[in-house]
Formats: C-alpha cells, sequence, structure tokens
C-alpha cells in the first residue's frame, strides 16, 4: 500500500514547499513533541526521517501500548500506522525531505477569503 501511495504521489510534480495539513501530520507531530501543542506544532518542520521514526514507533506497539505515547490522542491510536505510513508514501512519491505542518485547513482558508472579501459567509 506504501508504494501505491508512492507511486500516485509521483505523478505530481513537486518543486514548492510541502505543507501537512490535519490528524495525521498533525499527530506525528504531536507525537515528536510529546504533547499535543498547536501553538508549537503549526508551523514545525518534519523531515522525512522523523516520519519514518514514529511509524516504526507506533507500529512496533499494540494498540493498547500506544494508548501512553505522549501526544497521541486516544481517538488515533487504532489510525495512526495507516496513517503515519501512508504520509512516509507521500514523501517518498513526491522526493520530498521535509514539511511544514499547519493547523489551519481550508476551512480557515474559506474563511479568510469571505472576510477580506467582504463577503458574508453562507449558513
Amino acid at each position: 500500500a506504501r508504494r501505491m501511495v508512492a507511486d500516485a504521489a509521483a505523478a505530481f510534480p513537486g518543486d514548492g514547499p510541502l505543507v501537512g495539513v490535519a490528524g495525521t501530520v498533525t499527530q506525528v507531530a504531536a507525537i515528536l513533541l510529546g504533547r499535543y501543542d498547536p501553538m508549537a506544532i503549526h508551523g514545525m518542520s518534519m523531515t522525512r526521517a522523523d516520519v519514518d521514526d514514529v511509524l516504526a514507533r507506533v507500529a512496533g506497539v499494540t494498540s493498547a501500548a500506544r494508548t501512553s505515547i505522549p501526544g497521541l490522542h486516544a481517538d488515533r491510536v487504532n489510525v495512526i500506522v495507516p496513517g503515519a505510513a501512508i504520509l512516509s508514501g507521500v514523501l517518498d512519491g513526491l522526493g520530498a525531505d521535509e514539511l511544514t505542518v499547519s493547523e489551519r485547513d481550508i476551512l480557515d482558508g474559506i474563511t479568510m477569503d469571505a472576510v477580506h472579501a467582504g463577503g458574508a459567509l453562507a449558513e
């Protein structure tokens, strides 16, 4: 599966910065920090080696043991292994050595665009 993700990611040209958002990316960052701290995570750089180290760490223990990993939210215990494997495959496929972590996502961008355009948000 990791190779399939890497092959799919290789189809995208990647000569700009890589930014990762949402659950898996922020959880890998939190594990690296040893705690979930959105202010510390936002803008953090992670290397491919960081991602692979976290993947080895979470894949090497049972789900029950993952519950005691600092920074890992209990709701992510059963999905962090495949998520980290996919993230690693994407980095491989893009030939990327690092990515920047963002705590903001597309909803933040949509809101900012609406505010800057002077429009109201749809209900």
